[in-house]
Formats: C-alpha cells, structure tokens, sequence
C-alpha cells in the first residue's frame, strides 16, 4: 500500500476507533427488571383480609401473591423500568414497559415514589414524580402526603387489588418477613420547580406500552445522582417494581482514556511513518 494511503487509512481507522471508545465510555441506561410480586385481596370472597395468613404470610402458606394480577383483558403485567440519563442536555428519561393503558375502571398509572436518603433500601420515600393520571399535574414533588392502593381500593368489595409487595422468592432479597407498602398516589407535595416533565405512552406491540417520562431541570440532575424507585403500575397496585439507581455525580466528566490512548497511539504512529527515511531506488 502506498504510503499515503497507509496514512489515510490509518487516520480513518483511528477516528473510527475512538468515535467507538468514547461511545462506550458514556454511561448506558439502567435496566430495573421486575422482582417484586404482589399480594391480592378480595372483600367478601375468597381472598381473606390483610391479617389472613392466606395473605399475609407466604412463608406460612399464603397463596395470593404472584408477579402480576390480571383478569382477560385487564392486564397490569410491568417488566422493566430503563432510566437514561444526559447531563449535557439535563435530562433524565424514565422509561416504564407495563401492559397496563393507563385506564381500567377507574384505575389510571400510579404515581413514581423515589428516596434518595437510603438509595439500595426500598423504605420510605421523600420525592414523587407525578404522572399526571392522579391528583397532581405531572412533574417532580417533595411529598407532602401520599395513599397506598391499600387506602384507595381497601374499601370496596369488587374488584382485586394488590395491597403490598415483596421480593419474589428467587431474589436474594427476598425476606419473608417483610411486605412493603405499595404507594401509587401523590396527594400534597411542593413541586420542584427547576423541573419539567412530559409524560407519553407509546404502543410498542404484543401488548406492552412504553410510558416514557422525561424530567428537565434548568439547573442540574445531582437530586438524581443515587435514587431508589418504586411504581405500583396502577393505583391498584397490581404489579410494583422496585429498584436501586446510581450515576456519577452531575458535572463529572466522562472519562474516556481508552479513546484518548488510541488517539494518542494513532499521532504517534503517523508521526513515525512521516519520519521514516525514503528508500532510494537501486
């Protein structure tokens, strides 16, 4: 190959390597997959009460707990939340795959509940961001006040609902013991006012949408730096997923040194064939 060329081709090359290195640097989404079941109760028919060991206790045989409730054509079945965040543009972008349309008999999408004090401990929650479906407009809040699908559905005598939820059994996480509180409705709360936020859904086939909530700051994202999640798909709660989100603090540069070592190599590397003394013809 002449040797012009080998330098153009190797340039090439380099960029090409590098455009491909500092890709690979920048952080990809967190997938939270689904590895919470929910438990069921039923007023007044099979299902017993919250202090029924049928419910309660799956240790001790409780048999209504399961990944999702669901009847024909009354699907509540989420699989994975994705979270994406882009400090150049101060966007975080939350991405929820469930099969629930967001309206079923006066079930509308619960709200997201999100701590950033315990972030890896699925407790208590300081902030929610608001869908839009419930009492509040869509964007971020401090929470003032909030209902479990417990107090909003516990009253009623027709319809199954998810009151609480645990790790399934084949988590490491599971404990037996515990049952958290499905919380799915912001009811008072001081709006973050540094956000915005556009809720969509999105059909994407075989059933499943993607509701895609996208939180803009006009500061930073650092309140999103280490969160835990929680959603309850509806206000029912009918299939919660939960999980932990860490990212490097806002303003953290990406660190790309296998771009810049590759870089640095290719300059060398021309540089050494610029300096390589002509072979004169015989």
């Amino acid at each position: 190959m002449h040797r012009t060329h080998a330098s153009l081709f190797l340039l090439v090359s380099i960029a090409i390597l590098g455009l491909f290195a500092a890709q690979a640097a920048i952080a990809a989404p967190v997938i939270i997959a689904d590895t919470t079941d929910s438990s069921a109760t039923y007023v007044g028919g099979d299902y017993g009460g919250y202090s029924s060991a049928n419910f309660a206790d799956r240790a001790a045989g409780g048999r209504h707990w399961g990944d999702e409730l669901y009847d024909a054509g009354h699907r509540f079945d989420t699989t994975q939340i994705s979270v994406d965040r882009d400090d150049p543009t101060k966007t975080l972008t939350i991405t929820l795959r469930t099969m629930f349309n967001g309206n079923d008999q006066g079930v509308h999408y619960a709200d997201l509940f999100l701590d950033t004090s315990s972030p890896t401990t699925p407790d208590s929650y300081g902030y929610a961001i608001a869908l839009g479906g419930q009492t509040k407009a869509a964007g971020v809040y401090a929470i003032g006040s909030a209902s479990t699908s417990n107090g909003i559905w516990g009253g009623q005598g027709m319809y199954v609902y998810g009151g609480y939820s645990q790790f399934k059994t084949s988590s490491p996480s599971f404990d037996a013991a515990m049952a958290l509180q499905n919380y799915t409705r912001l009811d008072s709360g001081t709006v973050m006012s540094d956000y915005t936020a556009t809720v969509s859904q999105t059909d994407v086939g075989g059933g499943f949408y993607d509701v895609v909530v996208a939180l803009t700051s006009s500061t930073n994202l650092s309140l999103f730096d280490a969160f835990d999640l929680f959603w309850g798909t509806g206000d029912c709660g009918n299939d919660a997923i939960w999980g932990s989100v860490a990212f490097a603090p806002s303003g953290t540069p990406v660190d790309a040194p296998s771009s810049l070592f590759i870089l640095g190599a290719g300059l060398v590397g021309l540089f050494v064939l610029g300096r390589r003394p002509k072979i004169q013809p015989r």
